[in-house]
């Protein structure tokens, strides 16, 4: 199984391997950005995207989307809705990777391959279900007379059972609400 190993770091990607050569400058400027190329039988994938947080997140992520558009691209697949693609790539390398001016790029190399491509069909996610609404309380009426506090019961009608105290020593101030239906 082929290791990744980034500096600072040890991330293992499987089936992916740094290697350590240079890229000339040419052959960078001759591989269009978030494309396939086939050049001398190797297949190059320049993927680049913008930097959002970890360095060596985004790093794993581009790796893992050049790998994912290079077995499309062998596969000659074309993504459709409920239809996933398995392929198992061999001998990819991380040739380039760079990072400047908050974007990142990074370019994988494999030779050309024809894989074992297994196309599936999974089950579509159902729909999200609609919000229902909460219930709307009834409006209250109020009139110029009736007072802003909740009416008491009458003092006359017994509480239905008294508050149990929390404090094992009875002090403090401690509420509790019970309703009672009248």
């Amino acid at each position: 199984m082929n290791r990744l190993l980034l500096v600072g770091a040890a991330l293992l990607l499987p089936g992916v391997v740094a290697a350590q050569a240079t890229l000339s400058p040419d052959l960078l400027n001759r591989l269009p950005a978030n494309q396939v190329t086939e050049l001398d039988g190797q297949i190059y994938v320049r993927v680049m995207d913008q930097r959002r947080g970890a360095t060596q997140a985004l790093e794993r992520l581009l790796i893992n989307r050049a790998s994912v558009m290079a077995g499309h691209w062998l596969c000659n697949f074309s993504p459709k809705p409920n239809q996933r693609l398995e392929v198992s790539l061999q001998g990819v390398n991380l040739i380039h990777s760079y990072e400047s001016s908050g974007s990142m790029e990074v370019v994988i190399r494999l030779k050309k391959q024809k894989p074992d491509c297994v196309v599936q069909t999974v089950a579509s996610s159902p729909p999200p279900v609609a919000a229902t609404p909460l219930p709307q309380a009834p409006p209250e009426t109020t009139s110029p007379s009736a007072s802003a506090l909740p009416s008491l019961p009458n003092a006359s009608t017994p509480p239905a059972s008294p508050a149990p105290s929390t404090d094992a020593n009875g002090g403090g101030f401690k509420v509790r609400a019970y309703s009672k239906e009248y």
